[in-house]
């Protein structure tokens, strides 16, 4: 391992390589860290960054994977959350009767025509399994986000045109709800989520070497 060299007010880890070196606990208060634009990879606590007074700060980064899985620890709340309601509603359809799934294929209809010739039974009984298929890949850590977020995506997107397409669910701008379409209206948070788990980005800070966003 390289030596430490000193430097004012404390101790220069630039260009020192610390990959192997388990530094959990240890106070860096007065360790400098990297010139601005580098990032130091300490194994065991978080990357150091100077301010522009030159003054070392913590840099926490929100890329951390839960261990042996693909899913990263800042989608876990997203996708517990919409993949315990999707199962949920999933569980539930299980028992719809004919009426309650002839309901649900006329509004299905208005965005996939071909729904209207299927038996509103197996219609159910098919929409009931997407959903707890879906619900359970978004629960799944083994299951990649971005895969996961265009599930969603798709799930999502098909409720919010089902909304638009349906009478009275809309105001006259054909945009806003009304009262009876705020039922559907409000599943547009699962859209939002769907966006945030396909475009979120593997790095919290450019591979060039430019400040964490």
């Amino acid at each position: 391992m390289p030596s430490v060299v000193p430097a004012s007010g404390g101790v220069d880890l630039t260009g020192v390589d610390l990959s192997g070196v388990d530094l959990s606990g240890v106070d860096l208060s007065g360790v400098a860290a990297a010139p601005v634009g580098r990032r130091s990879e300490l194994n065991g606590c978080p990357a150091l960054w100077r301010r522009p007074s030159g003054e070392p700060r913590l840099f926490v980064s929100n890329n951390q994977h839960l261990k042996g899985f693909p899913m990263r620890l800042s989608h876990l709340p997203l996708r517990l959350t919409t993949g315990a309601f999707i199962l949920n509603s999933g569980l539930n359809k299980r028992r719809l009767d004919a009426e309650g799934a002839a309901g649900l294929q006329a509004m299905a209809a208005r965005v996939y025509p071909p729904a209207s010739s299927m038996k509103p039974e197996l219609f159910g009984k098919m929409l009931s399994y997407a959903e707890m298929s879906l619900g359970a890949a978004l629960l799944a850590p083994f299951v990649p986000s971005r895969l996961a977020g265009v599930g969603l995506a798709f799930f999502s997107g098909s409720l919010f045109t089902i909304y638009l397409k349906t009478p009275g669910m809309t105001l006259a701008d054909g945009i806003r709800p009304s009262q009876q379409g705020t039922v559907l209206a409000k599943d547009v948070w699962m859209l939002g989520i769907a966006g945030a788990l396909i475009l979120d980005r593997k790095g919290a800070v450019k591979r060039s070497g430019g400040a964490p966003s």
